[in-house]
């Protein structure tokens, strides 16, 4: 599964740079890049899917194997706060009350199990952990 998204990132972002989008001489997180029409819902929740089908598929190795787990678990969600970082900051206000709040908790629990202290270079990840805890 996670061969699968990173296959279709990578065809993502060269899509990005065959339009125009992306020059790959900046993050994707600068103003330029970071809109809603270069990060079509539908293409994240694609990816969302994917990341959510690898967790599942390393289930097995919880109990038999707890450190193996762990270390690959957390890079999952490593990548998993990536796409849903997006989803939240990019299209949020098409989401309804209920799966909001699911994203938020998630994109929060996984922020702080990996112990992010910023959210890029020079921005603390703290402010945006309040807003994720906001009604």
């Amino acid at each position: 599964e996670m061969t699968a998204f990173y296959e279709e990132f990578r065809a993502w972002m060269q899509y990005m740079t065959d339009q125009g989008w992306y020059t790959g001489k900046s993050s994707v997180f600068n103003e330029t890049q970071k809109q809603a029409a270069y990060w079509p819902r539908p293409v994240l929740e694609g990816w969302l899917t994917h990341i959510e089908n690898a967790i599942s598929e390393i289930e097995y190795l919880k109990e038999s194997q707890p450190k193996k787990y762990t270390t690959t678990y957390k890079a999952i969600v490593a990548e998993r706060v990536f796409v849903q970082y997006l989803l939240y900051d990019l299209h949020k206000n098409d989401f309804n009350k209920t799966d909001l709040q699911a994203l938020k908790l998630q994109l929060k629990e996984d922020i702080l199990l990996l112990g992010m202290s910023h959210l890029w270079e020079l921005v603390p990840v703290q402010d945006f952990l309040t807003e994720l805890g906001e009604d």
